[in-house]
């Protein structure tokens, strides 16, 4: 069982759902967001599959990403430079990609409490499932018996979270021999699918994942917003603050 602090403070977060969605209008999309946190109480929990897309992050280690650009090109995937911290990852369909767009002045100005809080969230999200996830001491991510199920890379602005948890779900996980997964090497790669011996899609690990971030954060509102709604929202924020 996984053992965590709650947080006393109770508060409110929208959450949306976006099956397809590039990586580049990701990152704009969470800069709108972004500046919505700056301005309200409500944080906003960005649910996402990517495209076939690697990513490469602040490490700029390009030599762990193992295609040249027309291999990239014949596997029709995307390559990107993210802001987030950490190595090379990838995304596809299937994975559930999770970015809390969450301001820490609401919790603890503190990263690492903040990546360790990821982590638990996603190990407990793993043990409602009867996953025996675990963190690793020496890697950054979540684990089960020596195979990465979740990757975690953020970027803090304005101590408001950017990027987040990219969680393998039922994706095709033969796609990770295109990369060295986070920079390590003989990194193997498992999926809630692949332990559990059955598909589970991500509109199926949604709700576990957020009742797991809610008792972790004591999030005492919740509020589900269509893909039209958020974007409703986030132009009302700036019609307001113009």
């Amino acid at each position: 069982m996984v053992l965590f602090t709650v947080y006393s403070k109770k508060k409110m977060m929208y959450w949306s759902y976006i099956p397809h969605l590039s990586y580049s209008d990701s990152e704009l999309l969470q800069n709108y967001c972004l500046e919505y946190s700056l301005n309200h109480s409500e944080d906003i929990l960005l649910f996402v599959e990517h495209p076939c897309t690697i990513t490469i992050g602040s490490k700029n280690n390009h030599e762990n990403l193992l295609l040249n650009h027309q291999e990239m090109l014949n596997h029709k995937i995307e390559l990107h430079s993210s802001s987030r911290g950490g190595d090379v990852t990838l995304h596809a369909p299937g994975q559930l990609v999770i970015y809390p767009i969450f301001n820490l002045r609401r919790y603890d100005k503190d990263i690492l409490k903040w990546i360790r809080n990821l982590e638990m969230i996603t190990i407990s999200t793993c043990e409602k499932l009867n996953i025996p996830a675990k963190r690793n001491l020496h890697h950054t991510g979540v684990w089960v018996n020596n195979k990465k199920i979740a990757s975690i890379g953020v970027k803090i602005k304005k101590w408001v979270n950017l990027h987040g948890i990219g969680l393998n779900c039922n994706n095709d996980l033969s796609l990770f021999e295109h990369i060295i997964p986070c920079g390590i090497e003989k990194c193997i790669m498992t999926s809630i699918s692949a332990e559990k011996h059955t598909n589970y899609t991500p509109q199926d690990v949604i709700p576990i994942f957020i009742q797991s971030l809610t008792e972790k954060l004591n999030i005492h509102e919740k509020k589900h917003l269509s893909i039209e709604s958020l974007h409703d929202l986030i132009n009302l924020a700036f019609t307001k603050s113009m």
